[in-house]
């Protein structure tokens, strides 16, 4: 952030033909990187006319712009910030006015999709064991068989959570696996079809008449673009890293693990009762806490909410325990 507005990246193609610098934005417009503008140069060193120049506000996808307007033809390419290059430069769209301000360079995190499995895991782990420890401690004969089934909990949790997240994994996968060969079919057997749904795909994108012709004409010459399109833009995957269950699995049940062995710790350290219980809710409290931080960098909601979220579901859980416990005493 700087001065309170967000800086986004923007890639700049320099055209020397202004068909060239035409196509190179309808092969943009059909990669999804819609915020594309083209502009004329007039340089103001004397120079009748500059280069033709393409503007992609890129959004994270500056490796992808970039290739497809060296594809198209750019002479070089830029990237320009906020009172550089372009506000230099006297801009003409169309015979619209001078344009003087360019949108700044993007510096949000990217990323976090695997925040989901780390959450789980950790989460699971914290909550169950708390649960477990503070019901069992209340029933158990001796603290050597609390520790036993502590660790053995947290031990056959881990597994379990690790294999189920490796059957949702590839689960997911085989679904996508067999929707994706089933938009292939569609485009062997039923072409006019997904031509028409990718056409209204891009009409709600905001394109329209010549301009959604070239694209959606553009998107169905080829087979593997026209798939693609259908893929991230009807499918909504918009990701290229493919899912590895096992890695799947093995992250959650590690996180499991780790976040069982937290409010473990007092157990392990001998800890009499009620502090052992006490020890055990503070450490997962603020490990809980500390998650909420984290969780905060990637959602919508600052690190205190976030805290306060983890923390009100680990109180449920000791209280949920508690309850456990008494009525596992009271037998």
């Amino acid at each position: 952030m700087r001065g309170g507005h967000t800086v986004t990246q923007t890639i700049v193609g320099l055209f020397a033909e202004p068909a060239a610098a035409r196509g190179a934005r309808a092969e943009l417009m059909a990669a999804g990187l819609i915020r594309t503008t083209t502009y004329r140069e007039d340089v103001a060193d004397g120079v009748a006319h500059g280069h033709h120049l393409v503007l992609v506000e890129a959004d994270g996808r500056e490796t992808e712009a970039r290739e497809i307007l060296l594809r198209a033809g750019a002479e070089g390419l830029e990237a320009r910030a906020a009172g550089t290059g372009v506000a230099q430069a006297h801009l003409q769209r169309d015979g619209a006015p001078t344009m003087r301000e360019r949108p700044r360079e993007e510096r949000h995190p990217h990323g976090g999709a695997w925040l989901r499995d780390i959450v789980f895991g950790l989460n699971d782990g914290l909550v169950t064991t708390l649960v477990f420890i503070i019901a069992t401690s209340l029933a158990a004969q001796t603290h050597a068989a609390l520790l036993l089934v502590v660790l053995s909990e947290v031990t056959a949790g881990g597994v379990s959570i690790a294999l189920g997240g490796y059957l949702s994994a590839r689960t997911e996968g085989d679904i996508l696996a067999y929707r994706i060969e089933t938009e292939r079919r569609e485009i062997e057997t039923e072409p006019e079809e997904e031509r028409a749904e990718l056409r209204e795909i891009y009409r709600k994108k905001g394109l329209t008449g010549r301009l959604l012709d070239r694209v959606i004409a553009h998107q169905t010459a080829d087979h593997d673009r026209w798939l693609n399109a259908l893929v991230r833009d009807e499918l909504g995957v918009v990701t290229e890293e493919p899912v590895v269950p096992w890695r799947q699995g093995l992250q959650i049940g590690a996180s499991f693990v780790l976040g069982g062995l937290i409010p473990t710790l007092p157990v392990l350290l001998g800890l009499p009762s009620p502090a052992m219980q006490g020890a055990a809710y503070a450490l997962t409290a603020l490990t809980a806490l500390g998650l909420g931080a984290i969780k905060a960098r990637y959602s919508l909601k600052g690190p205190l909410r976030n805290g306060l979220e983890f923390l009100a579901i680990v109180t449920a859980g000791t209280l949920a325990g508690a309850v456990i416990g008494a009525a596992l005493h009271a037998v």
